[in-house]
């Protein structure tokens, strides 16, 4: 490669590093936002609003497999959700709001429910922001 070349990659690099993390950047919490906890077989079995940051914390929970959803949105615009728990985190497609009265589960880019393990006593931190 030449010198020029690679000068030409690295600036491809950083645009669009700036790109995204202006894009990023731009999304704002969406505070007052009902969010739940979903556990099978019993269903919703806890729910919080997510503060002016846009989040919530569920603290002390049993250990299993949860599902995040949001019970109620803010407003009619599209959200991404953060999920952090047991050290991982994972973030939502772009969630609209349901034509349906259940909870629109938060999920990956592919349609599937993200899965979130716990351990009895842990804690699952929820962030929503504006997906705009």
């Amino acid at each position: 490669m030449t010198r020029k070349t690679i000068t030409a990659a690295l600036a491809a690099c950083l645009l669009g590093l700036l790109v995204a993390a202006s894009a990023y950047a731009e999304r704002k919490p969406s505070s007052g936002t009902s969010v739940g906890l979903d556990h099978e077989p019993e269903g919703i079995v806890a729910r919080g609003v997510t503060d002016d940051k846009g989040n919530v914390t569920f603290a002390g929970i049993k250990g299993s497999t949860w599902l995040v959803g949001i019970l109620a949105f803010k407003t009619k615009d599209p959200v991404i959700v953060t999920i952090s728990a047991g050290g991982k985190t994972q973030v939502s497609a772009p969630l609209s709001p349901g034509k349906g009265d259940g909870p629109v589960f938060a999920v990956d880019q592919n349609g599937r429910k993200l899965m979130v393990e716990v351990p009895d006593g842990g804690k699952i931190v929820v962030n929503v922001q504006s997906a705009n």
